[in-house]
């Protein structure tokens, strides 16, 4: 029955972002207009900011694998959701999933940075996160291959969830590490709001 099913939502949503960012890349005045930045939320009421900074990145390698996270995980999850939801609240469950990550990631750095109008930000990496979050709470010990390794899906979450914290708390690099935190936490809890059994499931199979 899976087979049946094409997951258009992530599809879309890959077409869009592949396009807006190849676009970005190309007009700098784009990019500019696209950005998340705090400031211009606040003070110049952009509010659609919050979500138009998913859909640009900061080079091909960027926007390559937050789409291969997105087309790896997100066809999986899309499917699973319309299986068990129904197609049409499984979409719309799918489609907050995403979307719900995009606010949510960002939510810390509009707090931190609300005054600040040279901080900017871009890239879909929390929204990603959320997705590949959502995966390994429905499938905790399917194996994930990242660069010929093999690795059960919550031992990669819970390092990945640790090394960002790390790297936040470090300050080191320009990457969001705060979004990526805050993307995959709210995957894994929404993924539980929409079914609960997820919860002691995921604690069954690992424990």
């Amino acid at each position: 029955m899976e087979q049946e099913i094409i997951p258009i939502i992530t599809y879309v949503i890959l077409g869009i972002t592949l396009l807006t960012s190849y676009r970005a890349f190309e007009d700098t005045q784009l990019k500019q207009n696209l950005l998340f930045n705090a400031y211009a939320i606040k003070h110049r009421n952009e509010i659609y900011r919050f979500f138009s900074h998913s859909l640009i990145h900061a080079d091909w390698m960027h926007l390559l694998l937050n789409l291969f996270v997105l087309f790896r995980f997100g066809e999986i999850v899309e499917i699973k959701f319309i299986l068990e939801y129904g197609f049409f609240k499984g979409i719309v469950n799918y489609i907050l999933l995403y979307v719900g990550a995009i606010i949510v990631s960002s939510s810390y750095s509009y707090i931190k940075h609300q005054d600040n109008k040279y901080y900017n930000a871009l890239g879909a990496s929390g929204a990603t996160s959320a997705v590949l979050y959502s995966f390994i709470m429905m499938y905790p010990n399917q194996e994930i291959y990242l660069f010929f390794i093999n690795i059960t899906g919550w031992h990669f979450g819970l390092g990945y969830l640790l090394y960002s914290h790390y790297m936040a708390k470090k300050g080191a690099d320009n990457i969001g590490h705060d979004a990526h935190i805050g993307g995959a936490l709210f995957g894994i809890i929404i993924t539980i709001f929409f079914n609960t059994d997820y919860f002691f499931i995921f604690f069954e199979k690992v424990f």
